[in-house]
């Protein structure tokens, strides 16, 4: 084997393409991840990432193989609509050997080749030393850094008495139960903040309370079961929220009010359906074609769904789940007016294209 292998990638012909890798290959990166995630302490691949290969997603990839023909790293690109995420493991008995560096260069060039050199974003787990030095080799610099913290036994017991004000009290999180009050304390904790504070105004899934804004309510549209075509549910207008249990639901990432309202729909119901987790919409609508389980996605959001043939539809018996889309802005801006028409004038707009959506109230003259 050289000392700088040359990967093997999914565009080994000279174009580049994502594809599905076959199983044994797949297996292999997931094993791959696994060493390197044990000796890092960090997984070196999201959940999506390890979904997709697990279910037989399509994506671009590469690898180098070691003297013995195992695969010992591996890059990956998964595309999402226009934009991609890529990820890189080497494992830990071939490092500091060229194999990282030569897998950057292929990923590269893969994404000059897919045009997606602007919307392209490159993670790192564990901001390892390693992976700091190959990052700055390729000119990328961090613009977005996620912490986990931990406290140990030791440090939580030198930590003074905590003395309550009356009226409050100090219990555990309740898993099942506090997810919707922890979301809402985290959006009026953070409605005002400088990054939030950028936007004038957006429109949203109205939640019940919204902290410190003014909003303007539009129109309400029907929830419903995005399934790959050849799913049993696809057709049906029956599926309780129950029958969830027995299947692999699909989410966007947290902050997502798409992913809030799901859960919100779940809990409701009492349903506690094993979860998976996409950063986008159009990589959750793929793993549904390709069967890796469902997805609950407005009505009208079907129209943007290509190649239709590669998905069905199912629908809730009973009462059908809604949500109520609206403009919002901060109670502090001085254009309440102005935002009070354009709200009037979206809403006229939608209702003339013919989308699958219910006013909630006249609409005023724009």
């Amino acid at each position: 084997m050289a000392e700088h292998p040359t990967p093997t990638t999914s565009d080994a012909d000279g174009m580049p393409r994502v594809v599905t890798p076959r199983p044994e290959e797949a297996s292999a990166v997931l094993d791959l991840a696994d060493r390197a995630g044990a000796a890092d302490g960090h997984p070196p691949l999201s959940d999506q990432t390890r979904v997709l290969l697990a279910r037989g997603g399509q994506l671009w990839w590469g690898a180098t193989q070691g003297p013995d023909g195992a695969i010992d790293g591996a890059a990956v690109l998964v595309p999402e609509g226009a934009a991609a995420v890529l990820e890189l493991v080497v494992d830990p008995a071939a490092r500091r050997t060229g194999r990282g560096t030569a897998l950057a260069d292929a990923a590269a060039a893969a994404v000059r080749d897919l045009a997606r050199e602007d919307t392209t974003s490159v993670w790192a787990h564990g901001m390892l030393p390693g992976a700091v030095r190959l990052a700055r080799r390729h000119g990328l610099e961090p613009v977005r850094e996620l912490r986990r913290m931990r406290l140990s036994h030791a440090a939580l017991a030198a930590l003074p008495e905590v003395r309550l004000a009356d009226g409050v009290a100090l219990r555990g999180f309740v898993p099942g139960q506090d997810e919707p009050a922890l979301l809402a304390l985290n959006a009026a904790a953070f409605v005002d903040h400088p990054e939030q504070g950028r936007l004038d105004a957006a429109i949203i899934a109205l939640e019940d309370d919204l902290q410190r804004t003014t909003t303007i309510p539009m129109f309400d549209e029907q929830l419903v079961i995005l399934t790959a075509a050849d799913h049993p549910w696809a057709g049906r207008t029956d599926v309780s929220p129950a029958e969830l249990d027995d299947q692999p639901l699909l989410l966007l990432d947290e902050g997502n009010c798409l992913r809030d309202q799901t859960l919100a729909l779940c809990q409701r119901y009492g349903s506690h359906p094993p979860v998976a987790v996409a950063t986008t919409l159009s990589t959750v609508t793929r793993m549904v074609a390709h069967g890796s389980g469902v997805t609950i996605i407005p009505e009208g959001a079907l129209q943007l769904l290509t190649p239709s043939s590669e998905y069905g539809i199912a629908r809730f018996g009973d009462e059908s789940p809604m949500r109520r889309m609206g403009l919002v802005h901060r109670v502090s801006s001085s254009r309440g007016a102005d935002f009070a028409q354009l709200a009037s004038l979206i809403s006229r707009l939608v209702s003339e294209t013919d989308l699958p959506t219910i006013p909630v109230k006249p609409l005023a003259a724009a």
